[in-house]
């Protein structure tokens, strides 16, 4: 009887235990993200995306993505003002397109949000100049041979 009983109670409790809740995950990348582990915060607030959390989390979570897709950006470019690379250009975009979902999650104004989608679009505008600039000069180096 004990043996039947551990049968049929295990399976419940082992997927008590192993439920995490949207809340839960976002916290978890929180914590993550505190601890300078940019990515692992993005893939916890991707899977906190995943339990459909309610409309004021799911904002909440895509802005902190955007922040993490942020800090990666800048921690591939060395913290350095050129965030020009392919890779730092990427995250950039992606934490533009999270900082975009984020308002449009919420029905009042996510300030925080704008803000930093502005300063995005200002990076991602200042390094396609500096691409457009690299383009000439390579041009002209390759005319001047």
């Amino acid at each position: 009887m004990k043996r039947i009983l551990f049968a049929a109670v295990f399976p419940i409790f082992f997927s008590a235990c192993t439920f995490r809740s949207a809340a839960s995950l976002y916290n978890e990348g929180n914590e993550l993200y505190r601890e300078g582990r940019f990515t692992e915060a993005a893939d916890r607030y991707k899977e906190a995306l995943e339990k459909d959390p309610s409309p004021g989390l799911t904002a909440r979570i895509y802005f902190n993505a955007g922040n993490a897709s942020v800090k990666e950006a800048l921690a591939s470019s060395g913290e350095s003002a050129d965030l020009s690379s392919a890779d730092s250009e990427n995250r950039l975009r992606q934490a533009l397109e999270l900082y975009c979902l984020a308002q449009a999650c919420c029905s009042e104004s996510f300030a925080a949000a704008a803000v930093n989608a502005e300063w995005v679009r200002v990076r991602l505008s200042g390094s396609e100049q500096n691409s457009e600039e690299q383009n000439s000069e390579e041009q002209n180096s390759e005319e001047q041979n």
